[in-house]
């Protein structure tokens, strides 16, 4: 794909993904196997071709505003943690990402955001809330919600 169609995918639906490479990650860390990451460029949409190793642990933390939404990720998460923010505090973020760290202009960070990344948020991060063992909505605490965490990682 040219980088103007890498551009108009709608990356905020699990279809953009690649759920079976994840997938088979998640397995592996959990079996106490190594796993290859693709390096991935934002700005281009595209895997430039490196990798690096990602090693496994007693502990491993998986972040992504799609998990509990793919019924294969959320299968294999002992905790699941939902973070709400409203959208005007989502849209802010998004900003300051997608323009400090991927050189994007704002005008194109808010279309975006109206054509694809609210419309995903209503239609498959929200309600995937209902799957979480605990949900934070903003504003939170962080030191009671890391308290929180804390014990329900000591129940798992």
């Amino acid at each position: 794909m040219t980088l103007l169609e890498r551009a108009a995918v709608n990356y905020d639906h699990p279809d953009a993904l690649d759920v079976e490479l994840f997938v088979s990650h998640m397995d592996d860390l959990a079996e106490g196997k190594s796993v290859k990451v693709p390096e991935y460029d934002m700005s281009t949409h595209t895997r430039p071709g490196g990798s690096y190793q990602l090693e496994p642990a007693p502990l491993v933390i998986v972040d992504g505003i799609l998990l509990m939404a793919v019924k294969q990720c959320r299968e294999r998460l002992d905790l699941k943690i939902f973070v709400d923010a409203p959208r005007e505090v989502r849209l802010a973020r998004r900003l300051v990402r997608d323009t400090e760290e991927r050189g994007r202009d704002p005008q194109s960070v808010e279309e975006q955001f109206v054509a694809s990344v609210e419309p995903m948020h209503q239609s498959l991060v929200l309600p995937s809330a209902q799957y979480a063992d605990l949900r934070f909505d903003h504003p939170f605490d962080p030191r009671a919600a890391a308290k929180a965490v804390w014990a329900q990682i000591g129940k798992v």
